[in-house]
């Protein structure tokens, strides 16, 4: 996220803004900067570190913690992430600077060297600003062609793989079959937040696709997404239609002393007469719920398939100069 604050600085400051990132340099250091619930964070992409530069970084930040707000620091993969926490009021543009100039005056003092030194490969090359996982490096021009063509190539691979669609397929009708064996039993007894079980039953049907061999692709959302709506329809028919053999059963017993035989033709079609009827309601009601559970389902299945879909692309890092 950007939030008024990090976005002013980047306009300021002539960084750059993503969707939910700001990128710039500040005295050669390349710097990525967002928002969070009450915090802000800023990553530094570094040279490969020598066990005293290291040290040298995170002892002082550890004896400035209490002076710059820093809620948490660490050091992985060349990264330098730090994290500020704002309890009461934001960190504003004189509170960013600080930590920008008080950061980079520790690296001067460490001698570590970003300008000129690739990210990638750790050469002395010519760099040029880009972006790699949403941060911000400076990467030589044959270091970014061959994350490039590593990408292209993984993304290649995903699109051609056998995606085992039939065995997938499968695999999400029985999962959400068992998925809305639990919205069936909670409709029948008219549990008001059934739809609520939705998100499970789908979530269900695409445990089942992936469990029997299906890989992700582009017919995996239909196969799943159709085998939730196909079993929640079913699961409420099979509800309803038991209330209405029950009820038929009871008015049986009373009057003839026996139990009537189920019929499914005779309850489908006395289902469908009390549907008809609006002063029985039961349409308005069974319409709601399957509306709210059906937008509710592609909501957070929408939500599932973006952060798979970003896990396939992670498999491979895309690089973007800016």
């Amino acid at each position: 996220m950007i939030y008024p604050y990090l976005k002013k600085w980047a306009e300021d400051n002539g960084w750059t803004m993503g969707k939910s990132r700001i990128h710039g340099e500040y005295k050669g250091y390349p710097f990525t900067a967002f928002d969070g619930k009450n915090t802000k964070y800023f990553i530094t992409s570094l040279p490969i570190l020598s066990e005293s530069q290291e040290q040298g970084i995170l002892e002082d930040l550890e004896g400035n913690k209490d002076l710059l707000n820093i809620s948490d620091y660490s050091i992985n993969d060349n990264l330098l992430k730090v994290v500020f926490t704002e309890v009461t009021t934001p960190m504003d543009q004189d509170e960013i600077r600080t930590y920008l100039e008080h950061i980079t005056a520790v690296f001067d003092r460490l001698d570590i060297k970003v300008a000129g030194h690739c990210f990638s490969c750790q050469e002395e090359v010519y760099t040029e600003k880009t972006l790699v996982d949403d941060h911000l490096v400076l990467m030589c021009s044959e270091c970014y062609g061959q994350v490039n063509n590593a990408y292209e190539l993984a993304m290649s691979e995903h699109e051609t793989e056998d995606k085992k669609y039939g065995r997938g397929f499968l695999g999400a009708f029985l999962g959400a079959l068992l998925g809305s064996l639990g919205w069936g039993v909670l409709s029948y007894y008219g549990w008001k937040l059934v739809y609520l079980f939705a998100f499970f039953t789908a979530f269900a049907s695409l445990l089942g696709y992936k469990k029997l061999g299906g890989k992700m692709g582009k017919l995996t959302p239909l196969f799943v997404m159709g085998s939730t709506v196909l079993c929640i329809l079913l699961a409420e028919l099979i509800a309803n239609m038991t209330g209405v053999y029950l009820a038929l059963n009871d008015i049986s017993m009373e009057i003839n002393g026996a139990r009537l035989p189920f019929s499914f033709a005779r309850d489908f079609e006395v289902l469908i007469e009390l549907i008809a009827d609006p002063e029985m309601g039961i349409r308005s009601t069974i319409t709601t719920k399957l509306s709210v559970s059906l937008v509710l389902a592609f909501l957070g299945m929408a939500a599932i398939f973006r952060d798979m879909k970003k896990d396939i692309s992670m498999s491979a890092l895309k690089a973007t100069k800016i």
